[in-house]
């Protein structure tokens, strides 16, 4: 009979160490099983954490077999189960206390290792209930958008450094593509406008439609090649950003959030823009064809100008309705905000705007007049206590709710002398283009300026600003100066347009007349002039004015 230890062969097998043997004589076959098991499982806990000599446990263990024939418990070498078994108890016992020591130690440099680590970088090394986890009411902060800083070469990064200093303007140059890639899946993009500067695109959330916001991208010129002497230089694009910073506090100009400059060919989802503002509008889109490789260098720079979404330029709204003139009251509202805000601009920094043509003033709002809440003054009780001569009473600012904001700084000029960089402008000598224009009173304003100022674009001159508020009243009211009648007019609306008309006359003859003619007419040499006439003549009220200005 083959001699075997739970069921395997004694010569080269190590048994399963045992646990209990407490009952040698009568093991029964149906008890082998949950015998092995215990046998397993006992030891199993105290020998998982140290290293077993299990050689030595073996030969013991060994030495037990078990007689098939008799079912019973035999030493191979004759002596006493009993005598074995406490051996076997002995050596458990001395495995068992080697585990503790093994433990003991392990624990003891672990608390070593603790004692010379940095406070904190310590962490629990044992969790015996549950994982660690978070609080439930710990604050869920929104992670930034990853950087994706572009590749740039040393000449590149000291060219762009003017720009990249600027406060506003991030400071790492990053890649276009990985920069869109990062906010396409949370934003909508859409082509509204463009001019030789570069295009305008408007930004949604898809979650909240109602969040919008205005994206105006530049291409800057390159370093080097031919692209080098087209696009935007960097001087121009830092003084648009300082325009931008500035000019935001006061009411009337755009809100400025941030900008980026950026590097790498135009993405896809600015090209598809680009494609569906084309096929709307193919005859007056004339900037460069982004599908075409050979537009844009592989590593072409960009500026790219966050601002806030101050609605729809004049130009565009004049073509979505269909007219060529708004009603009185919108013109009304229209001029006088412009108006204030040039003036304005004008005590706070010297500021001319130089390029204030219909496409850089934006009006947002339904237009709905304003009666319930800001009714003109009767005519009656007040021209007989304020106004003697029963003169009409001065007429709100604001008849409707349009909200009017002015826009692009590109060719504007302005002295900021309390901070760097003191004096900016725009050197107009080398855009030839504009001086060249026919057919609109747009070019006529260039022209104009460029002769009262004789090439001399550092110097200021708050004429120009005049200028172009003729400009404005001129478009807004028409070639006739009558503006959109309407069948039944109040007798304030008809005032309103007696007054345009006259301003528009002053303006002209402010405009195009030489400072050493002297036919007793008045003219106007800046917008804050625009202004006092109004309020000596009582068309708008002084308290207002201040209002504006505070």
């Amino acid at each position: 009979m083959k001699t075997r230890v739970y069921g395997k062969n004694t010569s080269r097998t190590r048994a399963k160490p045992v646990d209990d043997l407490a009952s040698p004589t009568k093991v029964s076959s149906k008890d082998r099983a949950p015998l092995q098991r215990k046998s397993t499982n006992t030891l199993q806990d105290a020998t998982s954490n140290a290293p077993v000599d299990l050689d030595a446990l073996t030969d013991t263990i060994a030495a037990f077999t078990i007689d098939h024939q008799n079912h019973g418990i035999t030493n191979s070498k004759r002596q006493s189960p009993r005598r074995h078994c406490s051996s076997l108890r002995r050596s458990e016992a001395s495995l068992r206390s080697n585990t503790r020591e093994n433990s003991r130690t392990r624990d003891t440099a672990e608390d070593s290792r603790e004692q010379k680590a940095p406070e904190a970088d310590r962490s629990p090394k044992r969790v015996t209930s549950a994982r660690l986890k978070k609080p439930k009411n710990a604050p869920r902060s929104q992670p930034a958008l990853p950087r994706h800083p572009a590749a740039l070469d040393q000449r590149t990064t000291a060219y762009l450094e003017p720009l990249t200093s600027i406060e506003g303007v991030e400071s790492i140059v990053e890649d276009f593509q990985a920069w869109t890639n990062e906010r396409d899946p949370h934003i909508d993009l859409s082509k509204v406008a463009e001019g030789s500067f570069g295009e305008v695109y408007r930004l949604k959330r898809k979650t909240e439609p109602s969040r919008t916001g205005i994206l105006k991208l530049i291409p800057l010129r390159a370093t080097k090649g031919i692209h080098a002497k087209k696009w935007t230089s960097i001087q121009d694009a830092a003084n648009e950003v300082n325009f931008l910073s500035r000019m935001q506090s006061i009411d009337g100009f755009v809100n400025f959030r941030r900008a980026f400059v950026l590097c790498g060919r135009l993405p896809f989802s600015f090209i598809e823009a680009w494609n569906e503002y084309q096929q709307v509008n193919s005859e007056k889109c004339e900037s460069p064809n982004p599908n075409n490789a050979r537009t844009y260098l592989v590593k072409h720079l960009w500026l790219l100008l966050e601002m806030d979404d101050a609605g729809t330029d004049l130009d565009s709204f004049l073509t979505t309705i269909n007219r060529p003139r708004f009603p009185i009251p919108w013109t009304w509202d229209i001029f006088w905000a412009v108006t204030l805000a040039i003036a304005k601009g004008e005590v706070a920094s010297e500021f001319e705007h130089r390029d204030l043509h219909l496409g850089n003033i934006c009006i947002k709002g339904s237009g709905a007049p304003l009666v319930p809440s800001t009714p003109n003054p009767p005519s009656t009780v007040v021209a007989a206590t304020r106004h003697p001569t029963h003169q009409p009473p001065p007429l709100k600012l604001q008849q409707t709710s349009l909200s009017t904001t002015i826009i692009d700084y590109t060719l504007s000029r302005a002295s900021f002398t309390e901070t760097k960089p003191g004096i900016v402008y725009a050197d107009l000598t080398d855009k030839a283009s504009i001086f060249t224009g026919e057919n609109d009173l747009q070019f006529d304003m260039y022209r104009r300026m460029r002769e009262v100022l004789g090439g001399r674009w550092r110097e200021g001159n708050s004429r120009t600003n005049v200028f172009w508020l003729f400009h404005l009243v001129e478009k807004l009211l028409g070639d006739d100066g009558v503006g959109w009648e309407l069948k039944e007019e109040a007798a304030d609306i008809n005032r309103m347009r007696l007054i345009l008309q006259e301003v528009r006359g002053a303006l002209g003859r402010s405009t195009w007349s030489d400072d050493d003619d002297d036919d007793g007419e008045e003219r106007w040499s800046s917008a804050e002039d625009v202004i006092r006439v109004a309020v000596e003549k009582g068309w708008i009220a002084e308290e207002e004015v201040q209002r504006g200005f505070g």
